[in-house]
């Protein structure tokens, strides 16, 4: 198995190659690499020989077709459970018939029989109910590819949005993300040249993107990671307030031992209570999307702060007895 740091550089080589669509110079890539000749000659020799990246050679230098970049990734069997549970969170995420999840999953069934026929059997079977779902939503399919092209190749592209009439958003897309809430929803960050800054949009609501000849790059201190760090879900602010303190209690129970067994939230403190209990403490950006999270728990789960949390969830849980009464 080729040693991780090794295995990183071939992949960025590869995407590399891959992304700038043109013959590169064998001294452009010393100078990325930040490395000699030599080892550059090595690294495109491995690429070709242990991963069976197809590459073109000539006198203007080396040229990766986009269609020829396939990488031959070798898996063990502890690999191959991480990529079977990645691919049952999917399928439960994504309620979508998506072409592509399948023919990927398909593939991943197919290249890890030999190693693991159980975990494989239940990849393919996995693909196959990706297959079969009865949601196809061409819009978002279509609108999906075109957002992942546009972020690979770095293309401007003109977002046309739900309720927002004929308007066309000049958009540089950032970064995709899944929804974590459960909402089975994808979003995608990124600079909005209508309004001058940043925004997210929720994928299943534009209509329409058309691709400019404009390219773009993406700001160096862009951190798509940091920023999700201060939501609960995908709503970061506008990335530059502190994120507010959310005290929650759990009563003795179920809930409290529920909660203390997972990791919620990168800056989440708990607490135990002498009773059985548990203070739970969060750092977020936009609390009131905590809401959902919240309500599930009942009469189990208080909110001690901030005020504004607390009334909202009040109003919400009064509503629902009066329903209920």
């Amino acid at each position: 198995m080729l040693a991780s740091k090794r295995a990183t550089q071939l992949v960025e080589l590869a995407e590399y190659l891959c992304r700038a669509g043109r013959w590169v110079t064998i001294q452009e890539l010393t100078e990325r690499f930040a490395c000699h000749r030599s080892k550059v000659f090595r690294m495109l020799r491995d690429l070709e020989h242990e991963c069976g990246v197809l590459l073109e050679r000539g006198r203007l230098g080396v040229y990766l077709p986009p269609q020829n970049y396939k990488l031959n990734v070798r898996l063990g069997l502890q690999e191959v459970m991480a990529l079977f549970l990645a691919a049952r969170t999917h399928a439960y995420q994504q309620d979508k018939r998506l072409p592509a999840t399948a023919r990927a999953l398909f593939a991943l069934s197919q290249a890890t029989q030999g190693i693991a026929p159980v975990l494989a059997a239940h990849i393919r079977r996995t693909a196959e109910i990706c297959d079969q779902r009865d949601a196809h939503d061409e819009t978002y399919v279509q609108v999906l590819n075109a957002l992942t092209e546009a972020w690979e190749r770095r293309w401007r592209v003109l977002v046309h949005y739900k309720n927002t009439g004929d308007l066309a958003r000049p958009f540089d897309v950032y970064f995709i993300e899944p929804s974590p809430l459960g909402t089975r929803l994808t979003y995608v960050f990124g600079f909005d040249h209508s309004r001058n800054k940043l925004r997210t949009f929720a994928v299943e609501r534009i209509l329409r993107v058309t691709r400019t000849s404009e390219q773009y790059t993406i700001p160096p201190d862009f951190d798509p990671y940091a920023l999700l760090a201060r939501a609960w879900g995908v709503n970061w602010g506008d990335g530059t307030a502190e994120p507010t303190e959310v005290h929650l209690r759990f009563r003795p129970g179920a809930a409290a031992e529920r909660v203390q067994e997972s990791c919620w939230h990168p800056t989440q403190r708990i607490v135990p209570q002498a009773d059985g209990g548990c203070d739970f403490h969060v750092r977020v950006s936009e609390p009131m999307e905590m809401l959902p999270w919240i309500r599930q728990w009942g009469p189990d789960c208080e909110v001690l702060a901030p005020l504004a949390l607390r009334q909202r969830v009040a109003e919400s849980l009064s509503a629902a007895a009066k329903i209920y009464a």
